[in-house]
């Protein structure tokens, strides 16, 4: 899920998990890497999703780490992320976000090189995932900061742009490996209390 700051993708990972547990009984794990797990559950709850709830029921667990942390977990084969996965019987995993963990690497092939090693384990965790990253697009195309469009299954593009003087959402499919997608650009509301 790409987009520029404050466009929802926080929000949007945040509706896969909660939805995932409430409607399937599907486990999700939320792992943050910027904000910390208290503030994006309290800011969720705006939005009428219990996450503490499904901590209770053991379909929900979030971890904060910072950046460096998750290069030394994925050095090491997964630690407290794939323990949490197991105990939880996880079915979902959402990474929030990217982009902080491709910025720890000095050149963008050790970049790479890093979101390929955190992809392999992620493949191994057989959860379905979704993970955030900056994006900005131009006319032509949608670019990250560590390139990983390519390596991904699909791309969501979430935008915010402005009309005279207010502001929207709006969502774009760009790419979902074995399925037609809607070639259009889609306004939708995040919605408080329901």
């Amino acid at each position: 899920v790409m987009g520029e700051s404050g466009t929802g993708k926080t929000t949007f990972l945040s509706q896969f998990l909660y939805n995932g547990a409430v409607m399937y009984n599907e486990p999700g794990v939320l792992l943050t890497f910027e904000e910390p797990s208290f503030s994006v559950l309290r800011h969720m709850k705006k939005y009428g999703f219990d996450f503490k709830a499904l901590e209770e029921q053991l379909l929900f667990q979030t971890i904060s780490y910072r950046p460096h942390e998750v290069k030394k977990l994925v050095d090491e084969g997964g630690g407290l992320i794939l323990d949490t996965i197991s105990s939880l019987g996880a079915k979902r995993l959402a990474i929030d976000s990217l982009t902080s963990y491709a910025m720890l690497f000095d050149a963008p092939y050790q970049a790479r090189e890093a979101e390929i090693s955190l992809f392999e384990l992620l493949y191994k965790w057989k959860c379905t995932t979704m993970l955030s990253a900056e994006g900005l697009t131009s006319k032509k195309s949608v670019k990250s900061p560590g390139g990983i469009e390519h390596l991904v299954d699909g791309i969501i593009m979430l935008h915010h742009p402005r009309h005279q003087s207010v502001r929207y959402r709006a969502i774009e499919i760009l790419k979902m490996r074995g399925a037609r997608q809607a070639e259009k650009v889609c306004p939708f509301e995040f919605v408080e209390g329901l």
